[in-house]
């Protein structure tokens, strides 16, 4: 009996916290313009964002600025001044840059 109240009250929570989601959501959306619609839903791989020496191009960032470009993939890379891949403070300078 606890089991199948705690589950009804579990699904009612999270129904009620989708339904405001949903509503705000609905709100940005209504403001998009197709260009919005089909940028968010691009993903780019973010190695087109680093030039040949592994830092963020800019120039790179503003030209998918411009294409309203949603989300970018994760970076992979080989070995770079004998290390692999970037440490958590240049990961997050590279994401911040964007």
């Amino acid at each position: 009996m606890l089991k199948s109240w705690l589950s009804a009250v579990c699904y009612t929570v999270l129904h009620a916290a989708a339904d405001e989601w949903d509503a705000k959501v609905d709100e940005v959306m209504a403001n998009f313009t197709y260009a919005d619609i089909v940028g968010q839903m691009t993903q780019i791989a973010s190695f087109n964002l680093i030039n040949s020496t592994y830092q963020l191009d800019e120039d790179a960032v503003r030209a998918f600025v411009k294409h309203h470009v949603g989300s970018y993939l994760s970076p992979s890379h080989g070995e770079i001044d004998g290390k692999w891949g970037w440490t958590t403070a240049e990961m997050r300078a590279f994401v911040g840059g964007i």
